[in-house]
């Protein structure tokens, strides 16, 4: 289905020359010669982009975006403007909250540029809107059938009711509460978050990303499983490939859960865009929305195929674990689902993880150790000095000298402890 725009100037001859501009384009475009006269075509059919004049008599551009906006809070706007009304831009920009701006005259692909982009923060807007509409019923069921659960279910809630309220809106801790909560729900989940936030941190050091964007991709890695906390033990104790047609439904639902579980934290709300992209694929056999090519974003196809390729090697697919190249040799069947530019990258990533079960491992704050708990991880201070050694026994006394450096410090330290199994 063709994009349509709406673009109001009160020059026809401006006008005249988008139409031949948009003449043969892939875009559905809508001309109006006021913001009258575009209001009235809003009021009769939706849009996904709107273009106007800065410079209009009677309702001017500002007036007409900002009313636009009320109108079609999730579709984006652009602003055309002479040299001279930057000022006014400006401040259009940070009244109405305009995507951009193109001066006359304007570059033809410049301007070509700007509307894909803007296109494609709709899309994005409209995408995560709908999550939130979505998933909203299935979030208070998701509540209710966690007070109505087994054992495991109670241990949940109390747990978090306990966390929650020291804890209080501090994401950061948030993070390791709700990898607890979901390897309390299904043992192993944390572990297989690890696993691929592991393969998360070798793949992006070997491709182009920010900063910024390998943090949001190994947080997506790790905290992936969020939504599968809601699932029944039936389809939990399962590889998704045995799992019956009701079943995988419910499964495939997942996605959609963990981001819109995330979307309330301020903290997580750009991991939760990708998150809810995992199992989106290029070709539109993904669920849960089904999204195709140039409706995913970037990090979403990454952490899609990181995913797929840790399910197969640790036997979430099957229910057996497989080798590095024979996981590699089942994507690759199914390339179509994926950026091909990729399989190089994970072909090369040399992972070595370890794969045991004989322990239960879980991340908490210094407040909430006890004495007995055994350490995991080494425990480091922020200068990079090492505190204590993998595998100590906690003592009260131990325990209070982590706390008086943690008061000289200005982050919280988290410590890596097991509860050994029978």
């Amino acid at each position: 289905m063709k994009k349509r725009i709406l673009i109001v100037d009160d020059e026809q001859s401006v006008l005249n020359s988008l139409k031949r501009l948009f003449r043969n384009s892939a875009y559905d475009v809508r001309y109006a010669l006021s913001g009258e006269e575009g209001l009235a075509l809003l009021n009769e059919e939706s849009v996904d982009l709107v273009i106007s004049d800065m410079r209009m008599p009677g309702m001017g551009g500002a007036e007409f975006l900002f009313l636009a906006k009320k109108m079609l809070p999730l579709t984006e706007r652009i602003m055309i403007t002479g040299y001279s009304d930057m000022a006014s831009t400006i401040k259009t920009i940070n009244d109405v909250g305009i995507f951009g701006y193109i001066s006359k005259p304007w570059d033809s692909e410049a301007l070509i540029a700007l509307i894909e982009s803007a296109l494609g923060q709709t899309n994005k807007n409209r995408l995560r809107s709908s999550v939130l509409k979505r998933f909203k019923a299935d979030n208070e069921a998701l509540l209710e059938t966690l007070k109505d659960s087994t054992e495991k279910s109670d241990a949940i809630q109390a747990h978090a009711n306990d966390v929650t309220q020291k804890l209080a809106d501090n994401y950061q801790v948030t993070e390791q509460v709700l990898l607890n909560l979901l390897d309390i729900r299904h043992k192993g989940e944390r572990e297989f978050g690890l696993k691929l936030e592991h393969i998360a941190q070798q793949f992006s050091a070997l491709v182009d990303l920010t900063e910024s964007e390998r943090d949001t991709l190994c947080l997506a890695a790790r905290l992936h499983g969020v939504g599968k906390v809601g699932l029944r033990d039936s389809i939990l104790d399962l590889p998704y490939q045995q799992l019956n047609e009701a079943q995988l439904a419910q499964y495939q639902e997942y996605p959609a859960h963990g981001a819109c579980a995330l979307m309330s934290y301020s903290g997580f709300q750009y991991v939760a865009q990708v998150i809810f992209e995992q199992k989106e694929y290029l070709d539109g056999s993904g669920y849960p929305n089904g999204l195709k090519a140039g409706e995913i974003s970037r990090l979403g196809t990454i952490l899609a195929i990181i995913i797929d390729y840790g399910e197969l090697r640790f036997g979430k697919a099957t229910g057996e674990e497989i080798s590095h190249d024979a996981a590699l040799q089942a994507l690759q069947e199914f390339e179509q689902r994926y950026d091909t530019t990729l399989f190089p990258t994970l072909s090369s990533i040399p992972l070595i993880l370890d794969t045991t079960k004989q322990q239960t491992v879980t991340m908490l704050p210094l407040f909430s150790l006890r004495t007995g708990m055994i350490l995991d991880q080494d425990v480091y201070s922020g200068a990079g000095i090492l505190l204590l050694p993998k595998s100590t026994m906690l003592t009260d006394s131990l325990i209070g000298h982590l706390c008086n450096i943690e008061r000289n410090t200005s982050s919280p330290l988290h410590v890596c402890v097991r509860f050994e199994s029978d």
